[in-house]
């Protein structure tokens, strides 16, 4: 895995902390990535993104939480909030497609590749935002049913 994938993991391991606070939860909770133009495999993104929410993961005790990821071209950065399983909906204001994280890896790949930093694109089609979305349950009666 790219080394400063390896260094924000190891970051986040040790401070991540759930914010519960239903109304600002999702901005409490949210961090962001960006990097320079690299040789990053999108592989290596999939597995940074999977390695967060595990991490998320593993600090929520008995909470239902939903994590979620998606790339915010405006800002340039992949970035990733947790918010209660209660709240219905994402926080956007926008149009969401809810997508494999496949598609959220190739999408940061392209943003930071030296063609994005060019103009070619805009990932931001149709007025849509992919959203990769990760259900995490550790609460004891998620473990019964299992």
């Amino acid at each position: 895995m790219y080394k400063l994938f390896v260094n924000w993991l190891e970051e986040l391991s040790n401070e991540f902390k759930y914010i519960e606070d239903l109304d600002s939860q999702a901005n409490k909770n949210m961090h962001s990535f960006s990097w320079e133009p690299d040789q990053i495999s999108i592989n290596d993104i999939i597995e940074f993104i999977q390695s967060c929410s595990d991490i998320v993961s593993s600090k929520i005790d008995s909470k239902p939480v939903t994590f979620y990821a998606w790339v915010d071209e405006m800002a340039g950065q992949l970035r990733f909030s947790v918010i209660s399983s209660f709240q219905s909906d994402l926080p956007f204001k926008c149009n969401i497609h809810i997508s494999p994280i496949l598609d959220i890896a190739k999408e940061a790949n392209l943003m930071f590749s030296s063609l994005f930093c060019e103009g070619v694109t805009s990932l931001f089609c149709e007025g849509v935002l992919k959203v990769w979305v990760n259900k995490i349950d550790n609460s004891i009666e998620s473990k019964v049913h299992l």
